[in-house]
């Protein structure tokens, strides 16, 4: 469904010319039952508990996530960034549907997302018909209820 299951943030330390780290987290709601996600997410958070019905064992999935992460890294050193982006455009629900996107600085674009270009960026049509690559932000992703998922 369109209920968030999770989250990432990514922080880099970069110069122009030069990525030095990139710190990926990300969260997932595991055994949550509806009650006990915070209020003012009930609407629109889920869990693997709750959209699966049963509980999961929380170190067993981080090995097969962690191991599932590996190898994708490995694969990005033998083969490149190409197979990555395609997995990515098949899975990811942000695409083909309207967005807001909260940029650092606090600029706004609302939009479409149309695409992950080939440098890993969010391409969205503006509500003006521009094309706009998106490195950085927070995007919410607009529900079938006109909500968004923050």
């Amino acid at each position: 469904g369109d209920r968030k299951l999770g989250g990432i943030l990514v922080e880099v330390d970069a110069e122009p010319d030069l990525v030095k780290a990139v710190i990926v987290g990300f969260g997932i709601n595991v055994n949550q039952e509806q009650d006990q996600l915070p209020p003012d997410l009930q609407k629109t958070a889920t869990s693997l508990r709750i959209s699966h019905q049963r509980s999961f064992a929380r170190v067993a999935l981080l090995q097969r996530l962690l191991l599932s992460l590996e190898r994708t890294y490995k694969g990005f050193l033998s083969e490149g960034f190409g197979p990555i982006l395609q997995r990515c455009k098949e899975v990811c629900s942000t695409l083909k549907r309207e967005v807001v996107v909260y940029k650092p600085g606090g600029d706004i674009l609302q939009g479409t997302a149309l695409d992950i270009a080939a440098d890993g960026a969010l391409v969205v049509q503006s509500t003006t018909g521009e094309l706009v690559p998106v490195y950085a932000g927070e995007v919410s992703v607009r529900t079938q209820n006109q909500a968004f998922l923050e």
